[in-house]
Formats: structure tokens, sequence, C-alpha cells
């Protein structure tokens, strides 16, 4: 019985049919709306091209018991498929966007955007509330642009369950201006009131000289914990929070993604960088470098780096690690 079908995976579904003249007998909505007790949908090169150009008759089809749904499909097709499938705000959501086998123009069509309906707030109501989301960055070649969420069990309120990462893979030439675009889409794809734990980690070789980190988070006003990487990228975003004493009123956390910590400790402390502007206090700062051979284990000396003259922390922290993104230095 249909309605008794709990689980649904197509896998290469796609290409099995050779025949032209089969594109229109091939209907995914029609398949998933027969089965309205589906709570795992799973579907890996199983759309049409395009839907099979998109029938001008698709109507939406509601999935109300849904509690995961996984796609992987090239951007164009998932685009559209997510477009006329309306998902409860529970279920989670792991989408694979591939880019190589897909006409992604992202300059044009933005990032994010590329893969959501326009009508997404509608049919993936799980996207508001979101109280923290990773970005992941240019530490993987020619792979999808992921972008997954999930209700964790750690949420910082519990009524704040949302957790989304995105990965952004490094797609050559366009990648320093991918990731530009995705930062500035942020506040459109992931309601600022609601978010209060950002990490951002961008992988060393991505040169953001035109990025204004504070237009980026002017609008995270609840943001309490950010995470950004690395060693570039973590100057440039310390220096907005340095000028702009107003920016992330909420902030009590940052953690700084570096490759290492270098300074002279015989010059001593290092002044603020502008006169009459004091360092940017903040509850707690950790400071976490990649991992090495050396048995080193004193902490950095961090008061006389750029990044220590524009903090002021009563409580900091220094960790070793080996961030897949932040601390990657040539291409995996």
């Amino acid at each position: 019985m249909p309605n008794g079908v709990t689980r649904l995976e197509l896998t290469q579904i796609w290409h099995a049919i050779h025949a032209e003249e089969d594109h229109w007998q091939y209907d995914v909505l029609s398949t998933i709306s027969a089965l309205p007790g589906l709570e795992y949908l799973v579907l890996h090169d199983a759309l049409p091209p395009c839907m099979a150009f998109e029938d001008v008759s698709m109507t939406t089809v509601t999935l109300p018991c849904l509690r995961e749904l996984e796609v992987s499909e090239t951007i164009e097709d998932l685009k559209l498929f997510l477009q006329y499938v309306t998902i409860p705000a529970e279920a989670r959501l792991a989408i694979v966007a591939r880019v190589r086998d897909a006409m992604w123009e992202p300059d044009v069509a933005g990032v994010l955007f590329a893969i959501l309906p326009d009508n997404f707030k509608e049919t993936l109501p799980m996207f508001h509330p979101t109280h923290a989301l990773r970005l992941f960055a240019g530490y993987t070649i020619d792979g999808p642009l992921a972008l997954s969420g999930y209700w964790g069990d750690d949420a910082v309120e519990p009524d704040d369950l949302a957790e989304w990462a995105i990965v952004i893979p490094d797609c050559g030439d366009l990648l320093a201006d991918t990731v530009s675009l995705s930062l500035m889409e942020l506040p459109r794809l992931m309601p600022p009131a609601s978010l209060v734990h950002l990490e951002l980690h961008i992988a060393p070789r991505i040169l953001l000289f035109d990025v204004d980190w504070a237009a980026v988070l002017s609008s995270f006003l609840q943001l309490r914990t950010l995470a950004i990487g690395s060693l570039w990228k973590v100057e440039a975003v310390v220096t907005a929070l340095y000028r702009h004493a107003e920016l992330l009123p909420e902030l009590s956390t940052l953690m700084l993604c570096l490759e290492e910590v270098t300074a002279d400790p015989a010059r001593g402390p290092r002044a603020p960088p502008e006169e009459g502007v004091p360092r940017r206090e903040i509850e707690h700062v950790v400071v976490v470098e990649a991992d090495s051979d050396s048995e080193e284990t004193a902490e950095p000396y961090f008061a006389g780096t750029l990044l220590g003259s524009m903090l002021k922390s009563p409580n900091y922290e220094f960790e070793r690690s080996r961030c897949l993104a932040c601390h990657v230095t040539i291409r995996l």
C-alpha cells in the first residue's frame, strides 16, 4: 500500500531512461505525491534534466511526515525540484548541488540562491529560525556545493534548534567572487535575528580584498559566538570589530582560527593601531593555531601581534587544531 511506504530512495534512475519519448513518462513529483506517509526521501541523480523541461502543469507536492530529505543533483535540477516540494520545518535537509555538471554562473545567479527556489521560505521552512551556521570555503577541489541542516541536541535555547552547514568547493577562478557573494547572501538566507553562532572557515588562498566585513556582519545583532579563519580574514574581521564598536553588540566569544601566532616578546605589547581608538573588549577570545610537530607547549605571545593590539579580553584561551579549511595552505 502506498500509504504505508515511509522510505523512498531513487539512485541513478535518470541514466536508465534512454529514449527521448520516455521523458514525460518519468514523473518524480507524481510518484512522491502518491506516498504521503514518506519520512525519508533520498534522490541521487534521479531527476530528469530540468525536470523534463518543466511541465507547466506541475503542482506543489506536500510531504507532511517527512523527517529527512537528501538530494544530490545538478544545481538547475535541484532548484526546480525544491520549488515544487514542501516539507516540514522539523525535517533534516541535506542538499548536494553538483557544480561541474551544471551551467552555473554564480556572478549572475548568486551562489546559495542558485540552489534554492524563489519560494524557499514557503517550501523549506526549516531555515527559520536558525541558531547556528558554519561555512567552509575552498578546501575541496571539484566538489559539490553543499547545504545541510538539522535540529541539534546542544542548541543554545530550547526553542532555537536548527543548525546549518554550507560547503563551497574550489571553483577555480570564480572562488573568491563566489565566497564574497555567499557572505553577502547570508542575511537573506538565514534570519539574522535568530542567529547566535556563526563560523566562517575560509581557506588561506582565498583573497577577499573587496569584502566589507562591517557590512557583512552588521545585521547579526544577536550573535554571541563568532569563529573566523584564516589569518588574513581574521585580521580583516578583527579590524572591523575594532573600528566599529557598535558591530556585533552581543558578541561574547571570538574564535580566531590561525596558521600560527608570531610576535617578538622582547618588543613588549603592541599599541592599538589607531590613536584614540581603544581595544575592542570581548569576554572570551579563543586562539586556535594549526597543529605542528613542535613539542613547544607555551602559549603564544599574543599581545605583541596586530590582532592582540586591537583586542582586550579577561579570558584568553589557546588551542591547537587542524581545521580542514583554515589551516590548509596548499590545495588538497
